[in-house]
């Protein structure tokens, strides 16, 4: 688990969440530890409270992870709930990380999804090694998004 980030890494997850922000249309993304204490943070729209939404992600999470376990399954790696005008999609990183992303009823909830698995097994695999060093050499803000927005629903 990641105690602590330099600031190299900080910025390197900011721009990361900044791309993933506006390439998936979403209002806010917070990267997370398992107690929901928040390592990196991007609004586009609205307020909201962040520190206090990351952390009942976190719950909301690993109850989920018990709830797989009671049915056989090792893990949940993804929980997405949706509501009327809001979204909330929390993904599991291997660093022991969450990726919280909130969007609105008119951002497709599978392009958020899409954007954030990339997301995910990018930094994932940047951190794979257990070297800290080799993973800041290789910049996170280089990890492909290769989704432009609009393009994978284009109407013909």
């Amino acid at each position: 688990m990641l105690r602590g980030l330099s600031r190299q890494v900080s910025m390197a997850f900011d721009n990361v969440i900044e791309t993933l922000l506006h390439r998936a249309d979403a209002e806010a993304v917070f990267l997370c530890n398992e107690a929901g204490q928040v390592l990196a943070s991007r609004m586009t729209r609205g307020r909201y409270e962040r520190d206090t939404l990351a952390a009942l992600a976190a719950g909301s999470f690993f109850a989920t992870r018990e709830i797989a376990r009671l049915v056989g399954e090792p893990e949940f790696r993804c929980v997405m709930h949706q509501g009327a005008s809001k979204g909330i999609y929390i993904q599991n990183m291997k660093l022991d990380l969450l990726l919280v992303v909130i969007f609105g009823a008119d951002t497709n909830a599978g392009l958020i999804k899409l954007c954030a698995e990339t997301l995910c097994e990018g930094l994932d695999r940047r951190f794979r090694r257990g070297d800290a060093k080799a993973a800041m050499d290789e910049p996170l803000a280089g990890i492909q998004l290769n989704v432009r927005q609009g393009s994978l629903f284009e109407r013909a």
